[in-house]
C-alpha cells in the first residue's frame, strides 16, 4: 500500500513538473528556438502604394544647348531633397521598387543620360542627404565631354546605380528588333563591365517604346521606365511601363510638393 501511494506521487509529481515546463525535453534554464530569418517565408509585396520616381537631367546653373527645361538648378535641387529629408520621406535605391509598400512615403530619384554634372553637382547634395539615386546612362557617351567618366562613376557608386539608357540614344520605336536588341542588351554588357554590378533596369530614350521593345526588354530587364505620360507609380503596375515625375527647371517648390502628390500643378 506505502509503494502504491509513493508510485502516484512520482506519476503526479512528473505531471506537474511537465505541465509548468520542467519535462525532460527542456530545461528551464533553455530559451526557445527562434526561426532563422532566411527561412522564414517572405513578406508579400503590398499593392498599390504611390511611389514618385523623380526624373532629372541636368543639375546645373550653366546653361547650353536647345533644351533649357532639362537643366534644374542646384540651389533648387537642394531645397527640394531638403523637402524630402524633412517631411517624412523615405528615398530608396531603385532596387527596392518592388519592396516600396514597405517603407514611408517611398520616392527613388533617377537621372537620365549621365551627365558630368550629377557627379559635380547632384552627387554632393544626395551625399549631404545620404539619399540613393539612379543615374540611366548612354553607354557610348561615357567619358565623352560634358559626361560622366568611368572614375566619377565608380566614384559615385556608394549612393549611385548605374542602369541601362541604351547604347545611342535613339528612339527604339523606329527601329528594327534587330537594333533594338542591340541597343538594349550591348549597354547592359557595357555599363556591367564598367561597375561590376547587375544592371537591371532601363529608360526608354525620350520614352520611345512599342511593343516589340517591351518583349526584348523583358529578355534583359526587370524594369523599364516611361516618360510619357507621366505620373505616380504605384506598387503593382506593369514594371515594363513604370512612369516618373518629370522634375523641370523653375518649378517652385509649392510645384514640386504638388507633382510628387500626384496633383495637378
Amino acid at each position: 500500500m506505502v509503494k502504491r501511494f509513493a508510485s502516484l506521487l512520482l506519476v503526479l509529481f512528473l505531471m506537474l513538473s511537465g505541465a509548468y515546463g520542467c519535462s525532460p525535453r527542456q530545461k528551464p534554464s533553455e530559451t526557445p528556438k527562434t526561426i532563422n530569418p532566411e527561412q522564414a517565408a517572405p513578406v508579400a509585396p503590398i499593392e498599390g502604394v504611390a511611389v514618385p520616381v523623380l526624373y532629372y537631367h541636368l543639375i546645373d546653373d550653366h546653361l547650353y544647348g536647345p533644351y533649357t527645361s532639362m537643366f534644374v538648378s542646384p540651389k533648387d535641387f537642394d531645397q527640394q531633397m531638403n523637402y524630402l529629408k524633412n517631411n517624412g520621406y523615405t528615398v530608396i535605391p531603385l532596387a527596392e521598387i518592388e519592396n516600396a509598400g514597405q517603407y514611408t512615403k517611398p520616392v527613388i530619384i533617377t537621372f537620365d543620360d549621365g551627365y558630368e554634372d550629377n557627379f559635380t553637382n547632384a552627387y554632393p547634395v544626395l551625399k549631404e542627404y545620404n539619399f540613393p539615386a539612379t543615374v540611366f546612362l548612354i553607354s557610348s557617351l561615357i567619358g565623352k565631354p560634358d559626361y560622366l567618366n568611368k572614375d566619377e562613376i565608380l566614384k559615385m557608386e556608394d549612393l549611385v546605380s548605374f542602369q541601362s539608357h541604351t547604347v545611342t540614344h535613339r528612339l527604339l520605336a523606329t527601329l528594327r528588333p534587330q537594333v533594338q536588341d542591340y541597343e538594349l542588351s550591348e549597354s547592359q554588357k557595357e555599363i556591367e563591365a564598367l561597375t561590376g554590378r547587375n544592371v537591371d533596369a532601363l529608360a526608354y530614350p525620350t520614352g520611345s517604346y512599342n511593343q516589340t521593345t517591351i518583349a526584348i526588354a523583358k529578355r534583359y530587364y526587370k524594369y523599364a521606365f516611361i516618360m510619357v505620360p507621366g505620373g505616380i507609380y504605384h506598387t503593382g503596375d506593369n514594371p515594363y511601363t513604370i512612369k516618373r515625375v518629370d522634375i523641370p527647371r523653375g518649378l517652385n517648390l509649392a510645384g514640386f510638393i504638388k507633382k510628387i502628390q500626384g496633383l495637378p500643378e
